[in-house]
């Protein structure tokens, strides 16, 4: 191949590739998710009325278990609430 084609076909893939990769391709953008901290001091499930206390009225708590998700099954490696905050907060494991 001579000079010119190369230059050619490599102007051509190099505008190519450009296109095809333009970032001003509009993007459609997802909401934010939804996401609620309930944290709550020395509380268990026995405290919940969602989870079956009769003895304790949580009426907002059992409204948002309600129209929203409600874990049957969960863990905490710190069931204490300033390492579980700072866990939250950084990211990290305590």
């Amino acid at each position: 191949m001579n000079k010119l084609k190369i230059t050619f076909l490599s102007t051509i893939t190099f505008l190519w590739i450009m296109l095809s990769c333009n970032p001003a391709k509009k993007q459609v953008e997802s909401p934010p998710p939804n996401i609620l901290f309930c944290i709550a001091d020395d509380a268990t499930y026995r405290h919940m009325g969602a989870y079956g206390s009769s003895w304790v009225k949580t009426p907002t708590f059992d409204r948002i278990a309600e129209q929203g998700l409600l874990f049957t099954n969960a863990y905490t490696p710190n069931a204490k609430c300033a390492p579980s905050r700072s866990c939250i907060v950084t990211g990290r494991n305590s």
